[in-house]
């Protein structure tokens, strides 16, 4: 079933109208002094993170435990680039609901491999993108296509409500703080976690683009995560970004990626984590992710079976053969 993407609700206020100046009788130094109060109290205001964004006890943004956690996950996570696995599918939302098997092929940055397996166990569906072009094909009518991909394609086909870039990322139990964006806020939750927040950086289809980091930081798309000379005020979390959470052991439990003004756009859980590989290989990785997508009221539910981590992937898993050939 095709399904249609339901757009964020946004709130518009209506702008009030301004007497012209000298209009009120009012004294210019007068007006001069209220205008630099109210500079003054924005200033203040964009020191402090959106309602809903930070969870918990503010902490230091340099905070020495939130640092080294950030940096051994992104140590060991580092070159995790290439899953290939099966995992039982529960997609849920307000119409519809789907329960079945799936092999599943994610690769770094955006490629990816959904094939949905029937009652029967026969092939039922399968969703190919190379990071360009995607391909679908239904088994139920033997229909095939194929187009550009356009960030909405997850939830069109698959009923899952983030980009392809990111269900790669979520997949893969690694997700990364978005280039050259910077730290802005560490808090302690409950359960002893640490909840670090980051402005989304240049590449985000959801802010004004601007990175908040400060002018005299190298242009390296990571520094801002690490640097204390690079990390932003917690205000600048008001245009959006994402909370990284983890546990006391420094695994990521959760991500929620947010709109302007600290509107959740959804939220990642990691759960039920297990020792896959063997020797310098050995990892941590999540058995269950879950996605949930409040603004359309779906999730969507990975439970691995089975995993494999690393290793070369054929261009040709991410493509489907062109109309008219035989599947």
């Amino acid at each position: 079933m095709i399904g249609r993407r339901v757009p964020s609700a946004s709130l518009t206020r209506p702008i009030p109208s301004v007497a012209p100046f000298g209009a009120t009788g009012g004294s210019p130094i007068v007006l001069l002094a209220l205008l630099a109060a109210l500079a003054l109290f924005a200033a203040g205001c964009r020191t402090v993170p959106p309602p809903g964004f930070l969870r918990g006890a503010p902490l230091a943004v340099d905070d020495g435990r939130a640092s080294r956690l950030l940096d051994d996950y992104l140590a060991r996570t580092a070159t995790r680039d290439v899953l290939r696995g099966s995992a039982r599918v529960v997609l849920s939302g307000p119409d519809f609901k789907l329960n079945r098997p799936q092999n599943v092929v994610v690769a770094r940055p955006a490629r990816l491999r959904f094939e949905v397996v029937g009652l029967f166990e026969q092939l039922a569906a399968v969703l190919v993108a190379d990071g360009d072009r995607y391909g679908f094909y239904d088994a139920s009518n033997g229909e095939m296509e194929h187009g550009a991909v356009t960030p909405g394609l997850l939830w069109e086909l698959a009923k899952v409500d983030v980009g392809i870039p990111e269900a790669v990322e979520l997949l893969l139990g690694a997700p990364r703080p978005r280039p050259f964006g910077a730290r802005a806020a560490v808090w302690q939750e409950e359960g002893d976690r640490i909840g670090i927040g980051f402005t989304p950086g240049h590449t985000s289809g959801h802010t004004s683009g601007r990175s908040h980091r400060r002018p005299d930081c190298p242009a390296d798309p990571e520094q801002g995560w690490r640097d204390a000379a690079c990390f932003a005020e917690a205000g600048a979390l008001s245009e959006g970004g994402d909370a990284f959470v983890f546990d006391r052991d420094g695994r990521l439990v959760e991500l929620r990626a947010f709109l302007a003004e600290g509107t959740l756009r959804y939220r990642a859980r990691f759960e039920e984590y297990e020792a896959l590989g063997e020797g310098a290989d050995r990892t941590d990785f999540p058995r269950v992710v879950t996605i949930e997508s409040p603004a359309v009221g779906s999730e969507a539910r990975f439970a691995w079976k089975r995993v494999m981590l690393g290793g070369e992937v054929a261009d040709r898993m991410f493509r489907l053969p062109e109309r008219g050939t035989r599947w």
